[in-house]
């Protein structure tokens, strides 16, 4: 709350101590369009209205700032939430902060039986490999696993709605990541590699029409 009154609600992991005590806090940051957030609420605040009044379990989340690595012991943990993991920038910063195991909740059980699981599981394992850094895997599906820093699976995977735990020993080396480290450079190499190629297919194209023009004598 406010000193105005007013309320800010985020969606919210925490990491609580051995005696009870909130030890960490981290602000969920990337939001869920329509169902986290509203976009472009601010404005045009009658879109945002009318829409509350066609979704009334509409949620209105402010997105967090902050790529949390909580200290616990030696090591630090940073617990991104649900499609957090598709995000290269979020995880990526939580390791630069110091984050040597990432644990991920998801909330994935309104999507049924489907296999959205195994598509935030499949690039969240991809986030892991960027960034050399094992994984906690826990959705409210029952959908989990850990892995290590190099994706290798170390528990078994729980399936969907199965009820069970999981237990392994993870390593929290901290390793080095070329692709981590210099990911902006690779972008951008690619990024104007693309327009070099763009450049050379248009050009080409033209001077194929104008030859093709010329055989028949236009």
């Amino acid at each position: 709350m406010q000193a105005n009154g007013s309320y800010r609600f985020f969606g919210i992991s925490v990491l609580v101590n051995s005696d009870g005590e909130i030890a960490g806090r981290y602000n969920k940051i990337f939001l869920i369009p329509f169902g986290e957030s509203i976009p472009g609420s601010t404005w045009f605040p009658s879109w945002a209205a009318w829409l509350r009044e066609m979704i009334p379990n509409i949620s209105e989340f402010e997105a967090g700032q902050e790529f949390t690595a909580m200290p616990i012991g030696d090591a630090k943990i940073s617990a991104p939430i649900c499609f957090d993991g598709f995000s290269p920038k979020i995880i990526q910063r939580m390791v630069i902060n110091g984050a040597n195991l990432i644990v991920l909740s998801g909330n994935l059980a309104w999507f049924g039986r489907s296999n959205a699981s195994d598509y935030l599981e499949m690039i969240t394992r991809w986030r892991s490999l960027e960034n050399r850094v094992p994984v906690v895997f826990a959705t409210n599906s029952g959908y989990s696993l850990y892995w290590d820093a190099a994706g290798q699976v170390l528990t078994k995977r729980m399936k969907l709605f199965e009820e069970g735990h999981l237990s392994a020993v993870m390593a929290l080396t901290t390793y080095n990541s070329w692709y981590r480290d210099k990911s902006g450079w690779l972008i951008w190499f690619y990024s104007i590699l693309n327009f070099l190629a763009l450049g050379y297919l248009i050009r080409h194209r033209e001077k194929k029409t104008i030859s093709q023009d010329d055989a028949y004598g236009l």
